[in-house]
């Protein structure tokens, strides 16, 4: 009953943080770019592109610029999806360091369950090279099991592999503040089960929990220059590095 209501607390205050921690006043507009360049028209995509893939911090979330399409579940056109020049969500910043096109497939508030079918329909039309994956925090919000969400992403990360692209697995980020302190006890479990699932399957993993976790203080991640934070989504320094991570990793490959 205790955890239970923990569960159902911590997904209250992510729905609440979501809502309000960055919402913007009435003179101000969304925080995602509404005129897109890459979205002005049917701009060709190059075969065999890289991918991100997962929930709202693949999109973008807090990003202080940022070019997503307007109904994020989408898959087709991938024109929608490239990243614009001066996005500042983990894809834009990774487009930038590799220096090629990098489509954005995050969607807000998904879950693995959700997320499974969509890459499946992904895989289908898009063809990728590599998919990075990060997805996870959604559905522990929701009082999902670590165990259930760690299987659903190792089952996605073989999905990839099957569809001929390469998988590279995020570990899910540890949250910052007081108030998530169960939510934290269950990213740590899952980081655990993909660590060593991703080594017995053989699928590069990027800790980037790890990374986040070893900076002191972790606010410094998530807190933006008005003192906004949710303690879930990155500022733009966050997502800086997390692209840097993913980039160690694809290199100019």
């Amino acid at each position: 009953m205790i955890v239970a209501l923990c569960s159902f607390v911590g997904f209250a205050s992510y729905r609440l943080a979501r809502q309000y921690v960055f919402a913007t006043d009435g003179n101000a507009g969304s925080p995602f770019a509404s005129n897109c360049p890459a979205h002005a028209g049917a701009a060709g995509v190059r075969p065999r592109p890289v991918v991100t893939f997962g929930d709202s911090i693949t999109e973008g979330y807090g990003a202080t610029g940022n070019c997503v399409p307007p109904a994020v579940q989408t898959i087709l056109p991938t024109s929608l999806h490239l990243v614009y020049s001066r996005d500042t969500s983990y894809p834009g910043d990774l487009a930038r360091l590799i220096r090629r096109p990098v489509l954005n497939y995050g969607a807000d508030d998904e879950t693995t369950t959700e997320g499974l079918g969509r890459l499946r329909r992904l895989l289908r039309a898009v063809h990728p090279s590599s998919v990075v994956l990060l997805e996870g925090t959604s559905d522990l919000t929701a009082g999902q099991r670590p165990l259930s969400v760690a299987y659903r992403l190792l089952q996605m990360a073989t999905t990839i592999r099957q569809a001929g692209a390469r998988p590279i697995l995020l570990t899910v980020l540890p949250p910052d503040g007081p108030h998530w302190t169960l939510l934290a006890r269950q990213v740590e479990a899952l980081n655990g089960l993909l660590r060593a699932g991703a080594k017995a399957d053989h699928v590069t993993v990027v800790d980037s929990a790890a990374t986040f976790a070893a900076h002191k203080p972790l606010a410094a991640f998530y807190r933006h220059h008005d003192g906004r934070e949710d303690g879930i989504h990155p500022n733009d320094t966050g997502y800086r590095g997390l692209a840097v991570l993913v980039y160690q990793v694809i290199g100019h490959a």
